[in-house]
């Protein structure tokens, strides 16, 4: 008869991942800390895997926090570049 293990509990990093994965869609920089704390916890997971789980966890909050951090950033680079054209042409001149 097969014995199953309980899998271990998903790191709290791999947790703050996706949580900031889904509030990036309100706050530009919270997409790139999701990245950056998916990485430190796959890499943990996959360094120890018998005490850290939580690697998908860390992985889903690296996709949608890329994704909004993506989108913040060509929105801030458009905003800029309207501004830039803008006064480039003479938009606020008398």
């Amino acid at each position: 008869m097969p014995t199953y293990r309980a899998a271990p509990p998903a790191s709290s990093e791999a947790v703050a991942a996706i949580v900031c994965g889904v509030l990036a869609w309100s706050c530009f920089p919270l997409g790139f800390v999701a990245i950056w704390l998916g990485a430190r916890a796959r890499r943990a997971a996959r360094e120890n895997p018998e005490r850290v789980g939580g690697e998908q966890l860390a992985l889903a909050g690296m996709i949608v926090g890329g994704i909004f951090g993506i989108l913040w950033l060509l929105f801030w680079l458009a905003y800029v570049a309207f501004f830039v054209f803008a006064i480039g042409f003479g938009a606020f001149h008398k």
